[in-house]
């Protein structure tokens, strides 16, 4: 039989062929996008709804996201959830969101790529973007020299003389490790970075046959020395944690560390050394120094060291990466948490720093609990809403818009999961603020690749 023919054959084919050729394209749609995966709004949006990337840590735990989720849904915002490993790297799959939402996810959870895909997607095609607060966001989520901060309107820093900082010493063991030197200074450059102005970092190791300061305790501003310091010093095995441990907490319990919030030694090392005495582990637990121990490269790659142990004695965390790349997270992740001295758990009310749009018939605004402490970078960026003054007179901001490139960016300080803040859940207002937001930093410029 010909094709080419009127048969009833060919009628039946080309039945069957209409039939399955709509779950067809969904197929091919679904192997060309396999990272995206789309959520469920509470109303069915229009084919002019905004659309909206809400990126976080975790689906299957939803406080974190799901007011939002709600709140944007009932605003007619079409909204696709996303985890932050699945994040595209290419900007040409994000340029189709009106906005970029960061939700309580940490700097770390994502590749460098990506990051800066969406700092392409916003810069340069006019992408709206926009972070909200918690642990893992702004300056406790390890955004500090990133991309996501360039394009933001606020600073990881705060002027806030009311932060004591926080202190981390770091002991490191790396020169068995293969390109020992340069993970040596790898980790030593991530952790300034990470940490903040205020905080200090030094860095302790075994060269020229005694263990000694590679670079003394002092602040993070002077980052930018420490990486080559690190990498040229002739770093040796080390051959016990006493006197690195000794001198690590030497440092972290006098002059101007001894006032620090939080105070850290990190470990790294194969576990060869020998373990410290028991009466100098009791010092570390007594001056409530906590200690991060990580097993790298142990010898036939197994850890045969006591360093699980060393940990559960001082109530710290032991971690046995299994690559370099594995190691950076860790160490982003262990000096990250020191940052939570920017978390304020302050119940305010939010005062109200400029007429905006986004603000247009919401009426009283309810009262809020915690925020991360942010600073504005200039005089462009508009203040909206601020946490009203302490004792020390300083305002931080609570949600700042301000131009970037062709795109917007937002910052919204405050926390809105379930643990924090059901009162604005409830808040019949809530999907209209939200719902004005989001229009406020519409891509308006909006370029396609």
């Amino acid at each position: 039989m010909s094709i080419a023919d009127g048969s009833p054959h060919r009628r039946r084919i080309v039945v069957s062929l209409c039939r399955l050729l709509p779950a067809l394209m969904a197929m091919t749609l679904s192997a060309a996008f396999p990272l995206i995966s789309h959520g469920q709004t509470d109303r069915t949006p229009s084919k002019s709804a905004r659309r909206v990337l809400l990126v976080t840590e975790r689906l299957d735990n939803d406080r974190d996201w799901r007011p939002l989720f709600v709140a944007l849904g009932k605003g007619g915002i079409d909204v696709t959830t996303l985890r932050a490993p699945d994040l595209p790297r290419e900007v040409s799959k994000l340029v189709s969101f009106n906005v970029i939402l960061f939700c309580n996810v940490a700097c770390d959870e994502f590749h460098e790529p990506q990051l800066q895909a969406v700092r392409d997607a916003v810069v340069s095609h006019g992408v709206g973007f926009l972070m909200t607060g918690g642990p893992n966001s702004f300056g406790p989520g390890g955004y500090r020299h990133s991309v996501i901060e360039e394009i933001l309107p606020v600073t990881m820093e705060t002027a806030s003389r009311g932060d004591p900082g926080s202190a981390v010493v770091l002991i490191l063991d790396t020169s068995h490790f293969p390109d020992g030197r340069m993970w040596g200074k790898q980790v030593s450059s991530h952790a300034a970075e990470v940490l903040g102005a205020n905080d200090l970092v030094g860095v302790l190791a075994r060269a020229d046959g005694k263990v000694d300061w590679i670079i003394p305790l002092t602040s993070t501003a002077n980052h930018p020395a420490m990486s080559p310091t690190v990498y040229w010093a002739l770093m040796e095995s080390l051959r016990d944690f006493q006197r690195p441990m000794e001198l690590g907490l030497e440092a972290l319990g006098s002059g101007d560390a001894k006032s620090r919030r939080m105070r850290r030694m990190i470990v790294i090392s194969d576990g060869s050394p020998s373990l410290p005495s028991p009466a100098l582990l009791q010092k570390i637990l007594d001056a409530q120094v906590s200690l991060t121990m990580i097993a790298a490269f142990p010898p036939g790659g197994r850890d045969f060291s006591k360093m699980p142990a060393i940990a559960a004695v001082t109530g710290g965390r032991y971690y046995a990466p299994e690559s370099a790349e594995e190691l950076l997270a860790i160490v982003n992740k262990e000096t990250r948490t020191l940052r939570r001295s920017l978390l304020s758990d302050d119940t305010f009310t939010p005062a109200v720093a400029g007429r905006s749009p986004v603000l247009e018939g919401l009426g009283e605004i309810p009262r809020l609990k915690g925020y991360s402490m942010t600073m504005n970078k200039d005089r462009l960026a508009t203040r909206i809403l601020v946490v009203p003054a302490g004792p020390e007179g300083i305002t931080h901001p609570l949600l700042t818009i301000g131009k970037s490139g062709r795109g917007k960016a937002a910052a919204f300080t405050a926390d809105f999961s379930t643990t924090h803040n059901s009162n604005w859940h409830d808040w019949d207002q809530f999907p209209r603020l939200t719902r004005q937001l989001i229009a406020e930093i519409s891509n308006s410029e909006r370029r396609d690749p």
